[in-house]
């Protein structure tokens, strides 16, 4: 159920702009310490 907030976060972010992936791939970083 989580993985597919993460998918849905994705897509919206690809959609959105590339910035956005940064950011999402900080928070993600920070998740997995």
């Amino acid at each position: 159920m989580f993985i597919s907030t993460l998918i849905t976060v994705i897509v919206n972010v690809q959609l959105h702009q590339r910035q956005d992936t940064t950011l999402f791939s900080l928070t993600i970083s920070a998740h997995n310490k």
